[in-house]
């Protein structure tokens, strides 16, 4: 049998209390670091649990192999916001959900996506904004095909879907989450980070 002291447990919260008026500085520092980690991510490749990201499927024009770095707006686009109680980490990049969690993506309009093949293509944006007249070269079962320019250069890949691999930069890693409970119940105990 157990036997809780509750006077002495009072005097505790209340000795708690004075020390520690807020959680907020504790906040503050994890959410800076909760940021730090998911964009150190980008940079190796794994995922909160340890989860390498798939490679490419397609090379990029302006070259570098590693996913989601393309233009790194993703990357540097993360902020957080704290509140007396919460930290709240996010991005307002509408792709990133499916650059977290992975999908298919299919054309709106046209039967093809275009995949930039060239630094060319990819400062153009859509072939509908390239500067030269292109020309389509579709495989037999026409489900692929190319377009390209008058001198045969591929300018884009034309593909009817693409699938695109999770490759998972949110959530906090164990260590994250450990290092945060240690500091917070310390925090508590002696009202100093």
């Amino acid at each position: 049998m157990a036997t809780i002291n509750l006077p002495q447990l009072v005097v505790q919260l209340q000795q708690m209390q004075t020390r520690v008026k807020s959680i907020r500085p504790v906040l503050s520092v994890f959410a800076a670091s909760g940021v730090r980690e998911i964009r150190d991510r980008f940079q190796t490749g794994i995922g909160s649990k340890g989860e390498r990201w798939s490679p490419l499927k397609f090379p990029r024009p302006e070259g570098g192999g590693k996913p989601l770095l393309s233009s790194g707006v993703l990357e540097a686009s993360f902020t957080n916001r704290v509140t007396e109680d919460t930290i709240t980490i996010g991005t307002a990049q509408k792709q990133a959900p499916l650059m977290n969690m992975g999908g298919t993506v299919t054309p709106k309009k046209g039967r093809f996506l275009a995949i930039p093949l060239t630094k060319e293509a990819k400062r153009a944006g859509s072939p509908r904004r390239f500067r030269r007249v292109l020309h389509a070269r579709f495989a037999k079962n026409g489900r692929t095909g190319v377009l390209v320019d008058r001198k045969g250069v591929e300018q884009y890949l034309l593909v009817q879907k693409v699938t695109v691999p999770a490759r998972p930069f949110m959530g906090f890693s164990d260590q994250w989450r450990q290092d945060f409970l240690s500091a917070v119940t310390g925090y508590i105990k002696t009202g100093k980070l």
